[in-house]
């Protein structure tokens, strides 16, 4: 979907988050080179569902964090979670709405905040902390809810204790499935929710016609549809309706006559903070984990002319572009016959970035790293059947003198990298072998962290 709204193909979108509609806006300005809103104020609440940690197991595992007597926040999960090994607990990627809410209320938590989350507060080392102490107990990450519930009902208990989802999908498990429930935590420190906006977008190429007067009477109509008594009184998807006097306790609703949702909560909902905050929400993995110095060994000899080298240089320039923060430090190492370019570690700040940049544009196939192929493929081709069927018996045991010739390049190139640097630990990427190439001996050798200083 996002492609097409970046193409100007869609005149409307109903994200399950308006979260994502300031990064709409922000994304949009920064391809149009422009501060710009992309969306105006033509955004209808569908429906709402707070989005809260489930748990699997009501007696065993609800009950044993607090629930239902006393509130159970983060870190209620995060303490279990570290004193009990077998407890497993997911949150999606913060690619999906259910893992960005779930990471923006860590980050709440940390800060003891409910409201007014700041870039400065966010990446302030205390909140920083907290996050990474929470996260640190996660099992797995990227899944979207529709696969998580998929795997509940093919793997049953032994797959999760607790996964974060909204509160719609604890009701409709449990209205499509007998024996086991869910049951909606709704954390202590309070939840944002997933309002399901209909939005207008007013598009503004100008190489795309903009939204026409029957677009947006077409638009105003199904928001009125939308936002109608009627349809807002429907629950069978199990979804808050976003007109606050229909009663959530009345009769035939999913929310009364049961303990697993609670219609009252959440007690606090956590204001959406600003698309920069976002950002950094949505980037946690750089600002959590720890910090590391990376050493870029490229090789860019002759064979790498052409095509080759201008997708590693396409690879590299990806890799600089995502790192977030200026606690990684970067160095390059390239090679060629010898070591053709030395680039000390340095932190990965605007200059630094630019700085990495450049040299990956600069760089230029030539030299040789192994004896001629074309030689060594005749000398091949003078050999006999019966030597080339035990050869390739014996071929998974045996460098060619080439790629050994080349490994101790790259080593050699390494070794120049660690020299340089007087402590931490370095990550050495390898140049990946053409398909065929590599076997089980050469697997372990295409990554791997070497430390340093000692």
């Amino acid at each position: 979907m996002w492609n097409k709204v970046w193409a100007s193909l869609l005149q409307a979108v109903a994200p399950d988050s308006s979260i994502w509609l300031n990064q709409i806006d922000q994304r949009w300005g920064q391809m149009q080179n422009r501060s710009w809103r992309h969306l105006p104020a033509a955004a209808a609440k569908r429906r709402v569902s707070p989005s809260a940690p489930s748990c699997w197991r009501v007696e065993e595992t609800a009950r044993d964090l607090g629930w239902p007597d006393r509130p159970v926040g983060w870190g209620e999960i995060q303490r279990k979670a570290t004193e009990d090994a077998n407890f497993k607990w997911n949150h999606p990627s913060t690619q999906h709405a259910a893992g960005l809410l779930a990471t923006l209320a860590e980050f709440y938590a940390g800060a003891d905040l409910t409201r007014g989350l700041t870039e400065e507060i966010a990446t302030r080392q205390d909140v920083l902390d907290y996050v990474r102490a929470v996260e640190a107990t996660v099992r797995f990450y990227g899944e979207g809810e529709e696969v998580i519930v998929q795997r509940l009902a093919e793997e049953g208990q032994s797959f999760l204790d607790v996964f974060v989802a909204q509160e719609q999908t604890v009701i409709q498990w449990n209205t499509q499935r007998r024996g086991d429930r869910l049951v909606a935590i709704y954390p202590a420190e309070g939840t944002p929710g997933t309002d399901h906006p209909l939005a207008l977008l007013e598009l503004g190429r100008t190489d795309r016609l903009p939204v026409t007067d029957n677009q947006r009477r077409t638009f105003k109509a199904f928001s009125e549809f939308l936002t109608s008594a009627e349809s807002q009184r429907a629950f069978d998807a199990g979804y808050r309706p976003a007109d606050l006097d229909i009663a959530l306790d009345a009769e035939g609703s999913p929310f009364a006559d049961t303990n697993a949702v609670d219609w009252r909560q959440p007690a606090t909902t956590l204001q959406i903070p600003s698309a920069s905050v976002v950002e950094v929400i949505q980037n946690v993995w750089w600002y959590t984990r720890r910090p590391t110095n990376v050493y870029l060994v490229v090789d860019t000899s002759g064979s790498m002319e052409g095509e080759k080298l201008a997708r590693t240089k396409t690879a590299l320039q990806s890799f600089i572009s995502q790192i977030q923060g200026e606690r990684e430090q970067v160095g390059i190492v390239e090679f060629g016959s010898g070591v053709k370019r030395f680039e000390p570690l340095r932190s990965v700040t605007q200059s630094g970035r630019a700085r990495m940049s450049e040299l990956v544009d600069s760089m230029d196939a030539y030299g040789n790293t192994g004896p001629d192929r074309r030689r060594m493929a005749g000398q091949r081709g003078s050999a006999t059947c019966g030597r080339q069927r035990s050869h390739q018996r014996h071929r998974r045991h045996d460098r060619r003198p080439g790629e050994r010739q080349q490994l101790r390049r790259q080593r050699s190139a390494f070794r120049l990298a660690q020299q340089q640097h007087a402590g931490g630990r370095l990550h050495h990427r390898l140049r990946p072998r053409r398909r065929g190439r590599a076997d089980a001996r050469d697997r372990p050798r295409r990554q791997r962290s070497v430390p340093s200083g000692g």
